[in-house]
């Protein structure tokens, strides 16, 4: 290695630095690896001196091995010159109004559908999930697919009971028929991918998904695992999880009574979506309060290595700034509590 340069570490890959350790995450591949924290002020110093002058001054520690590491993993290189190579600015924009809206629904259930499309389409929601507690039958899903249909959004899935009778096939001609619905069907006798039959014309969406998970309230939801990340893609979508709350920024959900919540548990109901309209709440400073929490505040959180990847979860909490009740993580440990 050529100490006589700079190490440029690429911009879509990101250092959070936790109580233990740090987390190297890389936005295009989707991969995390780990380093002491005794390597993390390296990183600011690449930014502003060559190699040969950062050994000198870090005599103590492994500056060549801990170089070598991140350009092994293609997470840098070597310029000449870093001043070609300006920081990008954290910042977060989304075109969207509202990022995702979650209908909720049981047999009792007598919502608008008509009234809550058009009202989240002038809202340019991009992402829609309807979520159906009971077995419906495939004649009730199109009656709801069809006012989703043609509209803005971005995806629209529809996650329902297993009913028997209704087939793999069934399922995936009643997504082709709705684009851009994708159906996930739970408490199925196993785990079933099932590809979409317009994928060639509409790419990751109208695929049927079946889940041998049991979903039976709303309350089936908040736990944090390492299977539970949504890694991001993007270097977007990886700012959002440092400026913004992963949880409540820009989301909306309607109970099966048609209350307008933050998140389908959180007791906070800010009026029924046949007495108000959706934007009148959802653009109230008492709706967005909650965005702006972000893991840097929260108590525990602040210090866990994994806290920008964390969807994070404000329901279930004892105080709206401490961890999640049902994260299974404790960072000072660096242990996951299965």
């Amino acid at each position: 290695m050529d100490r006589n340069k700079y190490l440029y570490v690429y911009s879509n890959i990101f250092f959070t630095k936790g109580y233990t350790r740090t987390m190297v995450y890389d936005c295009c591949t989707q991969r995390t690896l780990f380093f002491e924290n005794a390597f993390y002020a390296l990183l600011d110093e690449f930014r502003k001196h060559k190699i040969d002058s950062i050994i000198n001054k870090y005599a103590n520690v492994d500056v060549l091995g801990f170089a070598e590491f991140l350009v092994s993993n293609n997470f840098a290189s070597l310029v000449n010159d870093i001043s070609l190579f300006p920081t990008l600015k954290k910042v977060w924009f989304s075109p969207n109004e509202m990022e995702n809206a979650i209908i909720d629904i049981d047999s009792t259930s007598n919502h608008n559908y008509k009234k809550i499309s058009e009202e989240l389409q002038a809202l340019h929601c991009a992402h829609l999930e309807i979520r159906i507690f009971y077995d419906a039958d495939i004649q009730k899903l199109s009656n709801i697919a069809r006012h989703f249909y043609k509209a803005d959004f971005k995806s629209v899935d529809i996650i329902v009971k297993y009913k028997e009778g209704i087939n793999p096939p069934d399922y995936l001609q009643l997504a082709a028929q709705y684009p851009p619905l994708s159906i996930f069907v739970y408490e199925a006798p196993s785990d079933t991918y099932h590809k979409s039959l317009i994928d060639t014309t509409y790419h990751g969406i109208g695929f049927v998904c079946y889940l041998k998970q049991k979903i039976e309230a709303t309350t089936d939801c908040g736990i944090i695992n390492r299977s539970s990340f949504c890694l991001p893609s993007s270097i977007s979508n990886f700012t959002e999880g440092i400026l913004k709350n992963k949880c409540l920024n820009r989301k909306l959900s309607i109970t099966v009574d048609g209350q307008i919540k933050n998140c389908p548990c959180m007791s906070k109901a800010y009026g029924n979506i046949r007495d108000h309209s959706i934007a009148e709440i959802f653009r109230s400073n008492e709706f967005q309060k909650y965005w702006d929490i972000t893991k840097d505040e929260i108590r525990v959180c602040k210090d866990c290595e994994y806290r920008y990847i964390c969807n994070d979860c404000r329901a279930f909490v004892t105080d709206i700034y401490d961890k999640p009740l049902k994260c299974k993580y404790n960072p000072y440990k660096q242990k996951w509590e299965e």
